[in-house]
């Protein structure tokens, strides 16, 4: 398998630009980018359809990479499945925006960022929207 990478889902191609911030600010670091257009439109599925397929989307990346961080670049995703990733892959969710601004303020090392997110982001204490 593949180094170690941050992968990134979203709906489409939307999420491109935080991919690209995240490169230039990240050099160092693989990145892994669902574009997930065969489900297109979200806005038109229930939430529990988009837990089942934020859920697919996770284990394919899984699959083929060894993703230890997933950002979630889709409000949309995040809005409707974020609580259910949370409890199945508790070690590897983020929220773009949570991610993006810790990582461009004050850059990222891969095992600090995983202390950071667990203990900030996923109790729900950090800043900003997700």
């Amino acid at each position: 398998m593949a180094n170690k990478c941050i992968a990134l889902i979203d709906s489409g191609v939307g999420g491109l630009s935080v991919l690209s911030r995240l490169c230039e600010v990240l050099p160092e670091e693989d990145f892994v980018y669902f574009a997930d257009d065969a489900n297109l439109p979200y806005g038109n599925k229930t939430a529990g359809e988009l837990e089942e397929i934020a859920d697919k989307a996770v284990k394919t990346v899984l699959e083929r990479f060894d993703a230890d961080l997933f950002v979630l670049a889709c409000n949309t995703l995040t809005a409707a499945a974020i609580d259910g990733l949370r409890k199945r892959f508790a070690d590897k969710i983020c929220l773009r925006r949570r991610f993006s601004r810790y990582a461009l303020s004050c850059g990222y090392d891969r095992e600090y960022g995983k202390r950071r997110k667990d203990s900030r982001v996923r109790q729900g204490k950090s800043r900003g929207g997700g």
